[in-house]
């Protein structure tokens, strides 16, 4: 609470002691109670982000000391339908990594090669008073799926990523049967994401039933010298679903051998640099 520089009647004093009890606990560190708030951040392009994450531990003025667990959410579950939550603080306490906050009250983590549901849970120590903070990452697990060759359509893209083909593996998440990836399509860890629609199949008679997939904007690790850092996004979600359905630069995939066909752009910050479509799409096919 801010000092005044002139006097101020006692029952004035009266009403803003008043006042400072009702928030007290409202504002940061403005009480007895320890906290430390948890952020997440996706990390640099170096790193996968399906499995790895930034983690960033902020405590307030009333946290002496804290100590992070980084445990399956299966498990922390079943830790405390066992035992309650109480042993699972003093787990915590007791397994858990001592946070080194910087003066500023920071502290940093690069957490990798989690492709599964975790939980990262903080406990916050001030003397006798604890206080239990937690996140969950929901790190993305694959099956395997089949291999096959990749066909970059946008010449502009052959040349930038240095081949015209890319060998990848057609993959399916384990916890969003929707969701799918071609695996390292742009080197380890650089996937191409995309999900399916609820459209139903529809029959093109010669070749079979297909299903419509979205590719939502993503970062792919190619560079333009010149418009700098490319991504990848279909017609639909750069320039409106009437481009995705009702002109035809859809994406879609063959039901029975997992042949895909990607209608996109690949876009830098100024725009389209590179649309590929018709005859020059983006195809996937399994060897």
């Amino acid at each position: 609470m801010k000092k005044f520089a002139y006097i101020i009647s006692i029952a004035l004093l009266g009403f803003f002691a008043a006042s400072c009890t009702e928030q007290e606990g409202t504002v940061p560190g403005s009480d007895g109670q320890p906290k430390v708030t948890i952020y997440q951040y996706t990390p640099s392009a170096e790193y996968n982000s399906d499995e790895d994450v930034n983690i960033r531990f902020v405590k307030n003025s009333q946290t002496k000391s804290a100590k992070y667990l980084l445990e399956l959410t299966k498990d922390k579950e079943a830790a405390i339908e066992a035992n309650g939550e109480k042993a699972y603080v003093e787990k915590v306490l007791a397994n858990g990594t001592d946070i080194n906050f910087t003066d500023e009250g920071i502290f940093d983590l690069l957490l990798t090669g989690l492709a599964n549901y975790y939980d990262i849970t903080v406990v916050a120590v001030n003397g006798g008073k604890q206080e239990v903070s937690s996140t969950t990452f929901a790190g993305l697990a694959w099956k395997a799926g089949k291999k096959g060759t990749y066909a970059f359509g946008g010449a502009r893209i052959k040349t930038d990523f240095g081949a015209a083909t890319a060998t990848t593996e057609l993959q399916q998440c384990e916890s969003d049967d929707k969701l799918f990836r071609f695996k390292d399509l742009y080197g380890p860890g650089k996937s191409l994401k995309f999900k399916m629609t609820d459209d139903d199949p529809v029959d093109t008679g010669t070749y079979g039933l297909i299903r419509y997939f979205r590719v939502e904007r993503q970062a792919t690790p190619i560079v333009d010298p010149t418009y700098g850092a490319i991504d990848v996004i279909d017609f639909g979600y750069s320039l409106g679903d009437a481009y995705f359905y009702d002109y035809g630069y859809n994406c879609y995939k063959y039901d029975d051998d997992d042949y895909c066909v990607l209608q996109v752009r690949y876009l830098v910050s100024l725009g389209a640099l590179v649309n590929a479509y018709g005859a020059s799409a983006d195809i996937f096919q399994v060897d």
